[in-house]
């Protein structure tokens, strides 16, 4: 508090009712292929510091991939880019976004071949994308919200935090993240190394294993009866198929996981594989 009025940082940090701030918020999107045409999921978060971390690591554990193994009696997961490099590059997005600009807001953006976090800001002068992975000092935007950060173990003070991602993904066996400025906004972006993803043809995407497993000729004639009946529900879908819902629940989901691809390039129509 300065002269017993709250701090436009306090309000970022611990605010509860934050509708009037615009700039609290957090854009999620999960796009289909390589550009923004067409969305998979999208949303907004709305809060504080804290309430927009949560919500944008929920969101990028939603839709990026985990692999396991059993490691003695317990189960190791693993995201397909280390969770640490994530967590860091959002809190710095989150602490070191220009919370004057009340009208442009960070946001997570993920593609089948990369994973955007942009924030409305600008690198330190004296750093540029290709210098700031080299050992800098830290020159936090927003000090005194990087003071509190710091204090609770949210951040570093050393601008060690860029390495360590560097680190976190070079010891994954990952693509180290790249730094991009452009239009007022700075962008962090993460390459995926997918291997569920097609590498040859663009027209062709796999899905997850588990949900391949629905039985084809039910996806097929789930998928003729929608193309027929453009608005079918669940229901109407088990009785016509003499199927339980939950079955044809699998099979919307194979669809909707993209296990299909056009045939005759992008304007044709589409055709279930495998």
């Amino acid at each position: 508090m300065r002269d017993g009025k709250v701090l436009n940082g306090a309000v970022a940090l611990f605010g509860k009712n934050l509708s009037g701030y615009t700039q609290m918020s957090l854009r999620l999107a999960r796009f289909r292929g390589t550009d923004k045409n067409e969305f998979v999921d999208s949303g907004r978060a709305d809060g504080n510091f804290f309430d927009l971390l949560d919500a944008g690591m929920s969101f990028l554990f939603k839709h990026l991939s985990q692999s396991g193994k059993i490691v003695g009696f317990q189960k190791e997961e693993q995201l397909e880019i280390p969770a640490e490099a994530l967590r860091e590059a959002l809190t710095n997005a989150l602490c070191h976004r220009q919370l004057e600009k009340y009208n442009l807001t960070p946001s997570i953006a993920v593609y089948d071949d990369r994973l955007e976090i942009e924030n409305p800001g600008r690198l330190p002068f004296d750093l540029t994308p290709e210098t700031i992975k080299q050992a800098h000092a830290s020159y936090p935007y927003n000090p005194l919200i990087a003071e509190v950060l710091f204090k609770s173990s949210f951040l570093e003070n050393w601008g060690s935090g860029v390495g360590r991602m560097v680190d976190a993904c070079h010891e994954q066996g990952v693509p180290e993240p790249e730094y991009e400025v452009s239009g007022g906004f700075v962008r962090i972006v993460f390459k995926r190394n997918n291997p569920g993803m097609a590498q040859t043809d663009p027209n062709l995407i796999q899905s997850d294993p588990e949900v391949v497993q629905s039985d084809p000729e039910l996806v097929q004639a789930v998928y003729d009866l929608i193309n027929e009946n453009h608005s079918v529900s669940r229901a109407a879908l088990a009785k016509a198929l003499g199927t339980s819902e939950r079955q044809v629940r699998k099979a919307i989901d194979v669809l909707r996981d993209k296990k299909i691809r056009r045939k005759g390039g992008a304007s044709g129509e589409w055709e279930i594989i495998g």
